[in-house]
């Protein structure tokens, strides 16, 4: 089981889930409770956007390691990935307690509290305390870290500045080849000069 499981996280690395998962459910059948191979498994399935498959090998994962933090990533992506973003932020924020200086959790984590289309999980003084944060860690050179911070701040009713915060987002964008996400930031540039926030 323990072979099959190493060789499945090898597969899981070069993006070959289909494979992944035959191991994945053989080592599984060998060894029922295998941690490992329930959490890689489930972290298969949600990659195939299987999310209601893959959500209760994640489940397992988080309750046979609740102090690991890419447990709680894993599990807090699947749901965020299936719409459930209320379910979604206490993952994310359990993994934030233990790794908070991860830019790429701040800002999935912030990017949640500020844009989500369920008015329950929203909170934008939160997200704008993480994506702060995230912009802080990255000298304000990173455009997702800039992008989340100009959602919250929209989301907190500061629209000029959310409009001057992606603007910036925009040039770093440009001057760092990164121009497959200029339309989207141009779009969300548009709602917050028309004193609107950006909903996911």
């Amino acid at each position: 089981a323990r072979a099959r499981t190493n060789y499945a996280a090898n597969l899981i690395a070069e993006g070959r889930y289909t494979e992944a998962e035959t191991h994945l459910r053989a080592a599984l059948v060998l060894k029922p409770n295998e941690t490992e191979a329930q959490a890689s498994l489930g972290i298969v399935l949600a990659a195939q956007r299987r999310f209601d498959e893959g959500i209760p090998f994640l489940l397992k994962a988080v309750a046979a390691r609740p102090a690991d933090p890419v447990a709680h990533r894993n599990l807090a992506e699947a749901f965020a990935g299936q719409g459930r973003d209320a379910e979604a932020i206490p993952h994310f924020l359990a993994a934030l307690e233990h790794e908070p200086g991860d830019v790429s959790l701040l800002n999935a984590t912030a990017w949640l509290l500020a844009t989500s289309a369920d008015d329950n999980a929203r909170n934008g003084a939160r997200a704008l305390q993480l994506a702060g944060r995230a912009v802080e860690l990255t000298g304000g050179r990173e455009v997702v870290s800039l992008d989340s911070l100009a959602a919250a701040l929209a989301e907190t009713g500061r629209f000029p500045e959310a409009a001057s915060t992606l603007d910036r987002a925009i040039r770093v964008a440009e001057s760092t080849g990164q121009r497959d996400i200029l339309p989207e930031l141009h779009e969300r540039l548009g709602l917050y000069r028309a004193g609107q926030a950006f909903r996911r």
